[in-house]
């Protein structure tokens, strides 16, 4: 045991196992050697040794880049020591703990949301009771996300409407935009149904005459869609437009559309052979003018054959049009009456010989 005479006495206890260790204060008066003690019991404790924080701590996710409108990210991190708390910042202005704050558990492994594209950079820092602490770090990239659209206008040259012109105006905040159009022309036999273009062309199959019997204007509709995608993430956009698609009405007015619908029922006379054709394409009708002319149009819009032929009105009429010269693939035949309007048009194709 250790005796002090002092009235504010230091010790260093030897015996530090957590047990109770008897301590005894013996106070004595100068005068009359009058005497009082008075004991209590002293708990020590082994000196404190701080945790060791994880040397090997890693901060990680899945994916690094996410689209803002879908981005979640979970972050995880390797084993903390007991005492040892641990802090996330998320580089937007939260955090998030392994502990209570504020009354909440805010566990490290919930999911994360960000509510701006862009690049951040996140910090897991260790910290234990002595305030010794270790930080990692990571960066995410939150990728903008594109808004598709896009504008279009009719092509009126050589008299035909089913020549469109796309535009895409769709935007993206940071990035490179790549871009896959769908005419809904899914019927297209030559399958030009699709672009990687940003500003593509399309010749769309109409119909073959511009009004119809009950002296309505002929026309068939097409859903159109574009698909941006970011070259960040591969985020995308898509937009669908309806068009009503007219074939060329020019030379035609109101006054002869009645004479057009009759024609148009007159029109379902036209045939040709064979079909696919390599050489020649025969070329059948009954004629409603004296004079016809036949037309090969490309699905361009161009006129790559033109004939023009005497015709016996009412009466069946064939013409052999030499189509040898010409490279495979899908044609559009129109047969005109004298007038310049026409009164058919049917597609073929053209073999390689």
């Amino acid at each position: 045991a250790t005796s002090l005479i002092t009235s504010n006495p230091v010790d260093t206890f030897k015996a530090a196992n957590g047990s109770a260790l008897p301590v005894t204060l013996k106070v004595t008066n100068s005068i009359g050697g009058c005497a009082s003690s008075l004991t209590k019991n002293i708990t020590v404790f082994p000196a404190y040794v701080p945790t060791t924080l994880n040397p090997s701590l890693s901060l990680y996710y899945v994916a690094d880049s996410q689209c803002l409108a879908s981005n979640k990210y979970t972050f995880n991190y390797g084993l903390l020591n007991p005492d040892v708390k641990a802090v996330i910042d998320f580089g937007d202005g939260t955090t998030a703990y392994n502990g209570t704050q504020n009354g909440q558990l805010a566990p490290l492994t919930g999911g994360h949301t960000y509510a701006k594209p862009g690049v951040y950079t996140v910090k897991l820092t260790q910290t234990n009771l002595l305030n010794d602490s270790k930080t990692v770090t990571l960066s995410v990239t939150v990728a903008p996300d594109p808004v598709a659209s896009f504008v279009y206008q009719s092509n009126t040259g050589n008299g035909e409407n089913d020549s469109y012109s796309f535009n895409s105006t769709s935007t993206l905040s940071a990035g490179n935009l790549s871009y896959a159009w769908d005419f809904g022309d899914a019927n297209d036999p030559n399958k030009l149904n699709t672009s990687k273009l940003s500003n593509p062309d399309h010749v769309f199959l109409t119909a073959s005459y511009p009004y119809n019997v009950n002296n309505t204007l002929a026309y068939t509709t097409y859903n159109v869609k574009l698909t941006a995608t970011s070259s960040i993430a591969g985020c995308s956009s898509a937009v669908t437009k309806t068009i009503n698609v007219y074939p060329g009405t020019e030379g035609y007015s109101v006054v002869n559309k009645n004479t057009l619908a009759q024609e148009a029922l007159a029109s379902s006379k036209v045939s040709i052979s064979p079909n696919p054709a390599s050489s020649t394409l025969k070329v059948s009708f009954v004629a409603t003018t004296s004079k016809v002319n036949i037309k090969v149009v490309d699905l361009l819009g161009r006129v790559v054959k033109s004939v023009n032929q005497s015709a016996n009105v009412g009466s069946n009429n064939s013409v052999q049009v030499d189509v040898s010269n010409l490279s495979s693939g899908t044609y559009v035949l129109k047969v005109s009456n004298e007038q310049g309007n026409t009164i058919s048009s049917s597609q073929f194709v053209k073999l390689a010989k």
